[in-house]
């Protein structure tokens, strides 16, 4: 082992105070072979070059690891379905690194950072190179085995380019979701750094969670009925009984396509049709492999029906088999004892490292004239969207940002303002990506208006020099699972909500010399952060007026 991990920085970058604090402490705790490492650092400490230094240190991959990816043939199945090379792989030593992101926007960031990162996004996001009015999760090889083997050799397909570029690279950068759907012989690494790690359990949850809108299947051709129990047992017979429908739709679909010679829009819609049936497919088999890890909360009505996991303790210690060495990394991991708990983690390192921004240079200020609570909503939302126009007025001249929380408040300044040009929307049609890359490329002052832009969202210089959070982002308790978790443990609910918060706060000032004003508008707030004063950080606490 090396003496000095700052030996594996990146080159032509010089570590700033509080990279050198975290890198240092990270590999001492790496020398006493600690599996979890929990560090909280806020924007701008440099956590991205932990894991591109760390992904310089890894050990080399295994030649014949490397051969089966860079050949393909790391994806061979037997006639039976499982994966040829499994077991082989398994056994390798771990190497290499892999970092975990929320965001498209946070891969992209670390690809702009490291000439060596490789980033692997979800098919959906790479056009099919024999038919480009498909992406790769609805091209033609997804029927015709042969059409797939045959881009494979000729190596022309984007999405499998990416794909042994990022599993061949000891800095890959993927999302959550892409890295869990991953064949599990391919996911084994020496180190694992979950960026945003504050969202893991969200992460988690979505990922083996199921929603079925009975509009979207035939239940009556499949002889079923609605679910309307709540019972764990009657809602597993149903999902087993739903997957082998589905199974044999699936195949019925594949075998009419096949034999569907022209191109039209009925061939079109029967392929998109079975690739929903497969997605759903897919996701109820997690779902059902793992029932019986963790308790299962069933939801229903008239029109659909869910399926989402309580706790996720043990599906996380499945995910952190992978991982040689967990690095879960956030500005926001707040109580790192109720963190720990819930991801089933008993032992680990907890790193703090304080922030090197002059507070006096991004202010929050906390105005507690209104609170936006279920009982106040609709008397206090006009007042509080007024007061966010007002600010914008004052920040006439600089570009911005609204955080909304929810799309019912999105709407209501959307109806206030009726069309500004300044004012750019997220709404339907309209993602988060396409909103920010109007935000960036407009040569005009604008204020972009999202619930969902508050975590990996980078508003550095010019485009962020204020901020506005109308509501505190408590999560909603309409929801089955956050209603029962919150009544167990409150503190775990007022926590996520404090995480969200923070996370928030941080979207603009993003560097050391960079500065921007955040108003907070919800007088419920003031409260929350007073009666946790003790677990924000200091750097948090010192913005505060």
């Amino acid at each position: 082992m090396p003496s000095n991990i700052l030996d594996f920085f990146p080159k032509n970058d010089t570590p700033r105070p509080s990279q050198v604090e975290i890198l240092e402490k990270v590999f001492e705790a790496i020398k006493e072979k600690v599996k979890f490492i929990i560090i909280q650092a806020p924007t701008g400490s440099g956590k991205s070059h932990l894991a591109a230094t760390l992904a310089n240190y890894s050990r080399d991959y295994e030649k014949h690891y490397l051969s089966l990816v860079q050949t393909g043939k790391i994806f061979k199945k037997y006639p039976g379905g499982d994966y040829v090379h499994k077991e082989i792989l398994q056994d390798l030593p771990r190497a290499g690194c892999v970092t975990l992101t929320e965001t498209k926007a946070l891969q992209n960031q670390y690809k702009d950072l490291f000439s060596n990162a490789r980033i692997l996004k979800g098919k959906q996001n790479y056009p099919c190179a024999i038919d480009e009015e498909f992406d790769c999760d609805l091209g033609p090889c997804l029927i015709s085995r042969k059409l797939k083997e045959s881009c494979q050799q000729k190596n022309c397909c984007p999405y499998d380019v990416a794909r042994i570029d990022t599993l061949a690279s000891k800095l890959s950068v993927l999302n959550y979701s892409v890295f869990l759907t991953l064949p599990t012989h391919v996911k084994y690494r020496q180190f694992i750094i979950c960026d945003e790690a504050s969202e893991l359990e969200d992460e988690i949850v979505n990922s083996f969670s199921c929603t079925i809108e009975y509009s979207k299947i035939d239940l009556k051709g499949f002889d079923m009925k609605k679910i309307y129990s709540d019972d764990v047992n009657l809602g597993h017979n149903w999902l087993l009984a739903l997957a082998e429908h589905l199974k044999e739709e699936v195949d019925e679909l594949q075998s009419v396509i096949l034999n569907t010679k022209r191109d039209n829009e009925g061939k079109k819609k029967l392929i998109f049709k079975m690739r929903f049936y497969k997605n759903m497919l897919e996701k109820i088999i997690l779902i059902l492999k793992n029932w019986f890890k963790t308790e299962y909360i069933i939801e229903f009505d008239s029109e659909k029906c869910s399926f989402t996991p309580l706790y996720v303790n043990m599906l996380a210690q499945d995910f952190f088999q992978f991982g040689e060495t967990i690095i879960l990394m956030s500005g926001t991991i707040l109580d790192h004892k109720t963190y720990a708990k819930t991801l089933g983690i008993t032992e680990y390192k907890f790193i703090e490292v304080d922030s090197e921004f002059d507070p006096k240079k991004s202010p929050i200020y906390c105005w507690d004239k209104c609170v936006l609570n279920h009982e106040n909503m609709d008397k206090n939302l006009p007042k509080v969207v007024d007061a966010a126009l007002k600010i914008c007025e004052h920040h006439q001249n600089q570009s911005g940002i609204i955080h909304t929380h929810t799309f019912k408040i999105t709407r209501a300044i959307q109806d206030k303002i009726k069309g500004q040009r300044r004012f750019l929307f997220r709404e339907e049609g309209i993602t988060n990506e396409m909103l920010l890359q109007q935000h960036f490329e407009r040569t005009d002052e604008t204020v972009l208006i999202s619930p969902s832009l508050g975590f990996g969202t980078d508003l550095y210089g010019e485009f962020g020099r204020f901020q506005i959070i109308i509501k505190t982002p408590y999560l909603p308790l309409g929801s089955k699972r956050i209603g029962i978790l919150a009544k167990r443990n409150p503190r775990w609910y007022e926590t996520r909500a404090l995480i969200k918060l923070v996370q928030m706060c941080g979207r603009t000032t993003r560097s050391i010399d960079d500065y921007s004003d955040t108003y907070i508008l919800d007088g419920q707030a003031i409260n929350l952060i007073k009666r946790n004063n003790i677990h924000l950080p200091k750097w948090f606490v010192s913005r505060l007026h």
